[in-house]
């Protein structure tokens, strides 16, 4: 006895090459394991982002394709020519097939928000990892400057760095030294502090002095109070 199945529109992929399945004398249907019907889905682009398809051939060559709306046409209900360097691995509308992976890479500035997982996979018409990017986090500290300690409490984009001197130092602040850095404006910021802005902390350029007792003129009599901290 043989049993014939057929795909529908929106199960395309078969799991085995077979399109019937044939019951043996001892009851049992072959082959095993029965042959599925899987989904496809649409390809998708990510703000801020690259997203490359990695294709395998029967010779196990790899082949990546950029992916972008316009030559694929990703999204749409109508259906588009195919476009030639696809090699039918991309389907009209800008769907995939079952199995089919995805590589984002982010811009400069720009993190994946899972960074474990830069690549997904098509399983049966989802996507395992929907990817973002998003703005980076500081990869480090802020700098230290002599004279001077630092209070943070986060490496995330937008945060911020206060710098206090230390007794006896003081915060140098010229005109000259006030600049617009990236994507901020950083007269705006308070004096003495850095921003984590996409991967960095910017600013205007910190320098502490020491401050120094005034000369006093001996040749005149007077009282002298000295503070702890060497101010008069």
């Amino acid at each position: 006895m043989t049993e014939l199945f057929t795909l529908n529109s929106e199960y395309r992929t078969k799991s085995v090459s077979t399109t019937s399945l044939v019951i043996e004398p001892v009851t049992l249907w072959k082959p095993q394991p029965f042959p599925e019907c899987r989904r496809h889905y649409y390809l998708f682009t990510v703000e801020h982002g690259d997203v490359y398809l990695i294709h395998r051939n029967h010779n196990g060559d790899k082949h990546v394709t950029q992916i972008t709306t316009g030559k694929f046409g990703i999204g749409d209900t109508e259906m588009r020519s195919m476009n030639p360097i696809s090699s039918r691995v991309i389907l009209p509308s800008g769907k995939v097939r079952h199995g089919s992976e995805l590589n984002v890479t982010c811009q400069v500035g720009y993190a994946l928000i899972k960074p474990s997982h830069p690549i997904t996979t098509c399983q049966n018409g989802v996507w395992g990892v929907r990817s973002k990017c998003v703005p980076a986090l500081c990869r480090r500290q802020p700098s230290s400057f002599p004279g001077s300690r630092v209070r943070f409490y986060s490496l995330k984009h937008n945060s911020l760095a206060t710098y206090e001197p230390f007794p006896g130092y003081r915060l140098q602040t010229t005109p000259d030294n006030l600049h617009q850095i990236n994507r901020v404006n950083v007269n705006e910021e308070r004096e003495g502090t850095l921003r984590c802005l996409y991967g960095e902390w910017v600013g205007a350029p910190l320098k502490f002095q020491p401050m120094y007792c005034p000369s006093i003129d001996m040749k005149k009599p007077l009282n002298v109070e000295i503070s702890i901290d060497g101010k008069l």
